[in-house]
Parts: C-alpha cells; sequence; structure tokens
C-alpha cells in the first residue's frame, strides 16, 4: 500500500508542473527583434480569423506545433511618429507550446504584435509566455515609438 501511494504521489507531482514565464516586456521584445537577423514590423491592431475553422486546422497535426493560423490584420504598423501606418494583409500566427501550454491570438482583440519576416509573409509567434504579443497601452506605445526613434529604451526591472 505504501509503494502505491508513493508511486500515486510522484505521478501527480509530474502533472502538476507549471508554466514558468518571465514577466512580457514589448521592450525586451523589440530588444530582441533589432538585434535578430530577421526583418520585424511592429503591429498594434486586431487579427480576424474563424477560430472554429483554425481549430479544425490544428486536430490531427499538432506534434510537435501545431499548423499556422493564416489570419488578417487590420491596424497599424509603427514608425517614428507612432502606430501610424495603415496595413492590412494576411498575417501567420505560429502558436507555440510548452509542453502543454500553447500561446494565441483570439481574433477581434486589439494588441501589439512583434512580426517577423519570412519571405513573403510576416509570421507572429504565439508563445505561451507571451513573448511577442502585448495588450495595447499608451505607456507602450510611447515607450516603442522612443525605440524606434534611437531615444532610451529601457526595459521595465
Amino acid at each position: 500500500m505504501k509503494h502505491m501511494l508513493s508511486a500515486l504521489l510522484v505521478l501527480a507531482g509530474a502533472q502538476a508542473q507549471a508554466l514558468s514565464c518571465v514577466r512580457p516586456d514589448p521592450i525586451r521584445a523589440y530588444d530582441r527583434a533589432a538585434t535578430a537577423e530577421a526583418e520585424y514590423l511592429i503591429l498594434r491592431g486586431r487579427f480576424e480569423y474563424d477560430p472554429e475553422q483554425a481549430a479544425q486546422d490544428r486536430t490531427g497535426g499538432g506534434f510537435p506545433l501545431p499548423p499556422p493560423i493564416a489570419a488578417q490584420f487590420i491596424g497599424m504598423s509603427l514608425t517614428t511618429a507612432g502606430f501610424t501606418n495603415p496595413i492590412q494583409g494576411q498575417v501567420n500566427i505560429m502558436p507555440v507550446c510548452a509542453g502543454s501550454f500553447c500561446g494565441d491570438v483570439q481574433p477581434g482583440v486589439e494588441l501589439i504584435a512583434f512580426a517577423r519576416r519570412e519571405n513573403t509573409v510576416y509570421v507572429v509567434e504565439a508563445d505561451p509566455c507571451s513573448a511577442w504579443i502585448f495588450p495595447p497601452d499608451p505607456v507602450t506605445e510611447a515607450a516603442l515609438t522612443a525605440c524606434l526613434r534611437g531615444e532610451p529604451c529601457v526595459p521595465a526591472p
């Protein structure tokens, strides 16, 4: 009986693992994008796609990663004057998983996202720790604009 109880406790501990993330910071994301070899576009707006179709596309193929979601982005891209450049077009959302935790982007929700250019398509990585996607707010928008202008660009502590 003791051995059975020990085995159950070990199994329960293995299943109770939680995801541990560094606090998401758009300035840290800006620094990573600025030093990356790939080209990034910083977007503020919303993604539109059919969540039911995206769920159907995921069935049967979700290992090691779910397939990308082809979404329409509607919003603005960042310029040295702020989010002032209107932009609309296809952006692929690439869900990234860490164990059983996968990132996601809800359609129709206003956000700030870093889109990496891959050939002729832009891709937004949706990881479970939100390293590339952030809620919009005036402080974040002003900080990202300052970074793009070459002004001091300091991540949150």
